[in-house]
């Protein structure tokens, strides 16, 4: 009786492992045929309407962090908004330079633009401050009008930093709040 199971037994195993190479086979011949159908990667309507070249070099701004094409630039006379870690350039069409906008801090992290109010005035917000930096608001010509680098947590000696912060009209009020990321998990809007 021993040996029936035991040969049973040998005779299930083995038909598992070759149902799992058989399914094995199949699923990677499957994927190499998917991977033979997908496309390449190609222009295929409007072919000689691109071109490379440099558009510009702004080499004082830093990182650069956004790039944005109408606001805030038409409010500049410009077409595109160009910022980085150490300031803002505003750039027409050609890629000629109409007005340009230094720091007064230099910062290690990203900044991007900060719409104010309903009228379309601006300022400039850091992000992803990731404790290196406070979150701060420059104002539109580049002079930090607002900082906040987190604060000690209550009973406790652990300092709390900055990961992360956002703009946007919040309330629907017309006006900039901004929400910090504190490391702590407590956020909280600040206007």
């Amino acid at each position: 009786m021993m040996r029936k199971v035991l040969i049973g037994l040998a005779i299930l195993f083995t038909l598992l492992v070759g149902a799992g190479l058989y399914v094995h086979h199949w699923a990677n011949e499957h994927l190499e045929r998917e991977v033979k159908a997908r496309p390449e990667p190609r222009l295929i309507k409007g072919e000689g309407l691109l071109q490379r070249r440099i558009f510009y070099t702004g080499e004082e701004l830093g990182n650069i962090s956004q790039i944005l094409v109408g606001w805030p630039a038409e409010k500049e006379r410009a077409a595109l908004t160009v910022v980085g870690s150490k300031g803002a350039h505003f750039l027409d069409v050609t890629g000629q330079l109409k007005r340009q906008v230094r720091f007064s801090k230099s910062l290690f992290c990203p900044i991007e633009v900060a719409r104010l109010d309903a009228t379309g005035d601006y300022a400039y917000l850091t992000r992803d401050e990731s404790w290196f930096s406070p979150a701060t608001l420059f104002d539109k010509e580049g002079q930090a009008s607002w900082s906040y680098s987190g604060g000690i947590l209550t009973g406790a000696i652990f300092l709390s930093g900055v990961d992360d912060s956002v703009s946007g009209d919040i309330y629907g009020d017309g006006k900039l709040s901004v929400v910090i990321g504190l490391n702590a998990g407590r956020n909280r809007p600040c206007e």
